[in-house]
């Protein structure tokens, strides 16, 4: 399914993993639960608890709780938030990796970009993602973008080369000019084009 965020349709293509999770369409009740608006919080909280459903909020964002599994008491859990931090996936990681081998053969385009990388020395993937993160914004006292500065990336590809002087850059990217401006000065070894 194309699930749309912001302008943007992107599809989340998980039917090309071989993942275990069962994947449920979403129903009215589903989206009570996770509405953020705030005059349906009261009726979430009843709702929640004549489903034995649990609602669970990330209290912060990118920080990993480690408690998180000690306080699901319900069979069917709602989780409110962004969960980024990668001691979610280190957590899991063995499983995660076995869930994330593709169903079928790649496409071509992708066998010969997966040999390219193969035969670089040392390659490092770099992913410079703009498309619909330009349409978000957080608002509050100011609005934020979701795009990361050119001088995070600077920084990181300067860290990058002291740590390993012959990096090769795998370029992957949904919007290349914006991307090449990054790499601007920085020798890219391979542009992925198609795969975002």
């Amino acid at each position: 399914k194309n699930h749309k965020w912001g302008e943007f349709r992107r599809p989340f293509q998980l039917d090309a993993f071989c993942l275990d999770a069962r994947i449920i369409a979403a129903t009215t009740a589903n989206r009570l639960f996770l509405s953020p608006r705030p005059n349906l919080i009261y009726l979430r909280n009843r709702l929640s608890s004549i489903c034995r459903a649990q609602i669970i909020e990330e209290s912060a964002l990118c920080r990993f709780f480690p408690d998180l599994l000690d306080k699901v008491n319900a069979r069917t859990i709602y989780l409110i938030g962004f969960w980024q931090a990668a001691a979610y996936a280190e957590v899991v990681a063995d499983r995660l990796r076995n869930s994330l081998r593709l169903r079928n053969t790649p496409q071509q385009r992708n066998l010969d970009y997966a040999d390219a990388i193969h035969a670089l020395a040392y390659p490092v993937s770099l992913h410079s993602r703009v498309g619909d993160y330009a349409a978000i914004s957080t608002t509050g006292t100011a609005e934020v973008s979701w795009v990361l500065q050119r001088s995070y990336y600077r920084a990181a590809i300067a860290r990058i080369r002291s740590l390993l002087p012959n990096a090769s850059f795998v370029v992957f990217s949904d919007d290349h000019i914006s991307a090449r401006e990054i790499m601007s000065g920085e020798p890219a070894s391979l542009w992925i084009d198609g795969n975002d």
